[in-house]
Formats: C-alpha cells, structure tokens, sequence
C-alpha cells in the first residue's frame, strides 16, 4: 500500500518529465523498424472487492507523503543530447 500511494504521489511529475510528440514518434519508428512484437500488457486490480485495513490506509497515505517529498529531474547534459533520437540507425 505504501508504494501505491507513493505513486499516486508522484505520478503528476512524471508526466513533466515525458517525451514530447516528436519523441514518441522518433521512438515508435525506432521500435516498429528494429522489434517485432512487444505483445500485450493488461493490469490486475489485486485490490478490488476487498476492504482496506487502518494499518493499509496508514501505508498509504504515508507513501503518498513520501512520494510528495520526490524530485525527479532531467538527466544531466541533456542539451548537448537532445538529438541523438534522430541519429538512431
């Protein structure tokens, strides 16, 4: 439970962090060109229809404080990095 509410803390800086449109597209490129499937992924709700308890909750919203505590940033030197996407082979 603690890692649930972490993520669910940090998960807003994650999105500032993502790839913009033409990096996705350079991606999609990259992964159509040189890999044949990546399959398909579904996800569990291991948590669905059963009661939470006072000790899950307290590990939850003690993770979700943690998680607020986080900082992410970008890697460093990404200036001088920004277009090796495009010289991908």
């Amino acid at each position: 439970m603690f890692c649930m509410g972490w993520n669910e803390a940090i998960y807003r800086q994650v999105h500032e962090h993502a790839n913009t449109r033409k990096d996705e597209a350079v991606i999609s490129a990259y992964i159509e060109k040189n890999i044949d499937s990546l399959g398909e992924l579904s996800p569990t709700d291991r948590q669905k229809g059963r009661q939470v308890t006072a000790a899950e909750a307290r590990a939850f919203a003690a993770g979700k404080s943690s998680g607020a505590d986080a900082q992410l940033h970008h890697g460093i030197n990404t200036a001088s990095n920004a277009g090796l996407l495009e010289t991908i082979p």
